[in-house]
């Protein structure tokens, strides 16, 4: 079990970049952060998009969904992944919003 995941996304609507910190990575590759910015996909809303930076590298989010754990973070396959403990940057795909 994770931390519980600080949801940005409903008390910031307008907020297009925030630090966060890696706290999981699931088994197909997702990523858990402590405090989200990305709204995940659900009720027939699409999860966003956007892209993570830390220590000079960028993965692209395709998107965000739910799991039993909390929002988790997909980035597309084959990338490098923030190791748990990372700070990263998470950048909002504020037109696709």
């Amino acid at each position: 079990m994770t931390p519980e995941t600080r949801p940005l996304y409903l008390s910031d609507l307008y907020r297009k970049t925030a630090t966060a910190t890696v706290t999981a990575q699931t088994t197909d590759r997702g990523l858990i952060v402590d405090t989200l910015l990305f709204y995940p996909t659900g009720g027939g809303q699409p999860g966003d998009h956007g892209m993570l930076n830390w220590d000079g590298v960028a993965v692209e989010i395709e998107t965000t969904v739910k799991s039993a754990d909390g929002p988790v973070l997909v980035p597309r396959a084959e990338v490098t992944l923030p190791p748990v403990g990372a700070q990263v940057l998470q950048i909002l795909d504020w037109d696709l919003r």
